[in-house]
């Protein structure tokens, strides 16, 4: 959890139901750290913090977002120009772009411009510290600044991948009132979604890899008339693609054992939210739309016809149930296995379009890629877990939910 009860900040109030977009009046609402008045003034040593993925690493883009996060916070904090790429052989400036000038002025050389050029970013050691990601740790962040720059405190940030797991990030109601005092109105279950918002923001490049992705996907998504659940079903393909990828063989997709009883467990869990959410007094929709990501496209066809189509019943009214998958492979964006731009592609897209829901479904175990991304927009996040007995009755029986972020503004119960 990132807050003990005794601690929580006052709820914030949002006006409307998702994460609002950069540049607008609510999203500097949500982040007033971000506007420009805000930003710490340059440095007066020109500094830049760089992040990229390590080349021998084999965690993938949730491992990375999260270094991305930390590396923004710091970078707001000093004044330091802030820049990140995927490395070698992945063009990620064709997919998603730079924030540009807002109404509010937010936009600096310094931490808002993060595209590397392509010849190279001359990283000077006296003025530049330059990162691998997986090694990003809130420690080792915080040496380097403190020893190159030592002007001013650089106060810790959270490593958001472990957000939900207590894995170097066992947070207490207090471990960044520093910070929160430093960024005035920084909320620490809603600074991963202020980051992410503002540097992953998709560029037209995108559609080469999902044709209706404005035009279709994101609207439908985006609609206030529908219930829209995100469900992350991941069964291991990816990993055994990756195998089968150095062994020069084809993995084969089949929908029995493992994959059978991922998706059987996960669609209690997401039924049972349903059923609760279009009970609710006060709430109205059109419909109901499943997002299904999963590292196996057997996995989203499976799922698309066997619960795409059905019709909801809700106490006033029948609702259609529609599922959206996209057409990417899921293949694994380990940096060891050398990934391309389509590689990081097909994974953002997931990775952006799990965050437009209303909740986030996780497959069991807490795979930190639904956690990143259902912290993208800052989303109720639930887990699956084993069912309970018979009789249990609920979404209690079949998931856990995971703290909250969204509570601070918009809560679904």
């Amino acid at each position: 959890r990132t807050s003990n009860e005794s601690s929580a900040p006052a709820v914030i109030v949002q006006e409307t139901r998702r994460f609002p977009q950069y540049g607008t009046s609510e999203y500097f609402k949500m982040c007033p750290y971000m506007e420009k008045r805000a930003l710490p003034p340059p440095s007066a040593e020109g500094c830049s913090l760089i992040i990229h993925p390590r080349p021998d690493s084999n965690e993938g883009l949730a491992a990375w977002a999260s270094s991305v996060v930390a590396g923004h916070l710091t970078a707001r904090q000093t004044g330091c120009r802030f820049l990140f790429d995927y490395g070698p052989g992945v063009a990620i400036d064709t997919l998603i772009t730079p924030p540009k000038q807002s109404l509010h002025g937010d936009w600096s050389s310094q931490v808002g411009n993060w595209a590397i050029p392509p010849s190279g970013f001359p990283c000077d050691r006296s003025k530049c510290a330059e990162l691998h990601s997986e090694t990003l740790q809130n420690k080792r962040l915080m040496s380097v600044f403190r020893r190159r720059w030592d002007e001013s405190p650089v106060y810790d940030v959270p490593d958001y991948r472990y957000s939900y797991v207590g894995i170097d990030g066992r947070w207490n109601g207090t471990e960044f009132d520093s910070l929160a005092t430093y960024f005035p109105g920084w909320d620490v279950r809603l600074g991963a979604a202020c980051s992410m918002q503002m540097l992953f923001q998709p560029s037209q490049g995108i559609v080469k890899y999902e044709l209706n992705f404005f035009r279709n996907v994101l609207p439908r998504l985006r609609d206030d008339t529908s219930l829209v659940m995100s469900l992350y079903v991941r069964v291991g393909f990816a990993d055994k693609a990756a195998v089968a990828e150095k062994k020069g063989t084809e993995p084969v997709e089949v929908m029995k054992g493992r994959p059978q009883k991922t998706v059987d467990s996960l669609v209690l869990c997401t039924t049972a939210i349903e059923e609760e959410i279009l009970a609710m007094k006060g709430r109205s929709y059109d419909r109901v739309v499943w997002l299904v990501v999963s590292d196996s496209l057997v996995v989203k066809e499976y799922m698309s016809e066997t619960y795409g189509g059905k019709q909801i019943k809700t106490p006033t009214k029948s609702l259609q149930r529609q599922i959206i998958h996209t057409t990417t492979k899921g293949m694994h964006t380990r940096p060891k296995r050398g990934p391309n731009t389509n590689d990081f592609a097909s994974a953002f897209l997931d990775f952006y379009l799990l965050g437009e829901a209303d909740v986030v479904i996780n497959t069991g175990g807490i795979f930190s890629f639904g956690v990143m991304a259902s912290l993208r927009t800052a989303r109720p996040l639930f887990t699956v877990q084993n069912a309970q007995a018979s009789d249990c009755r609920g979404s209690h029986c079949y998931c856990r939910r995971a703290y909250d972020a969204a509570d601070t503004f918009a809560k679904i119960s």
